[in-house]
């Protein structure tokens, strides 16, 4: 899937849609690397500096396994090769 089929919501309709209308599916994925777990900083509200597992919201049309592997890619800049899921 292209990554600019999909163009963000501006803040304020993201926040009406998600926050009283529609649930969001999301994917958090622990990525272990050779000196241990990959952990990735946050640069967006909330908690801007704080250490989170690689995760994101997935997009229409993706599988869990294609949001997986693109936001590990963006957010730590590793390709990952799938042992198992969870949850």
């Amino acid at each position: 899937m292209s990554e600019n089929k999909f163009k963000r919501l501006p803040g304020d309709l993201y926040a009406l849609v998600y926050g009283q209308y529609v649930p969001r599916l999301c994917v958090d994925v622990i990525v272990q690397g050779p000196n241990g777990i990959i952990l990735a900083q946050r640069d967006i509200p909330p908690e801007i500096g704080s250490w989170h597992l690689p995760g994101g919201t997935v997009k229409k049309g993706e599988t869990l396994l294609e949001a997986a592997r693109r936001i590990v890619l963006f957010e730590a800049g590793v390709s990952i090769e799938f042992l198992d899921t969870v949850g």
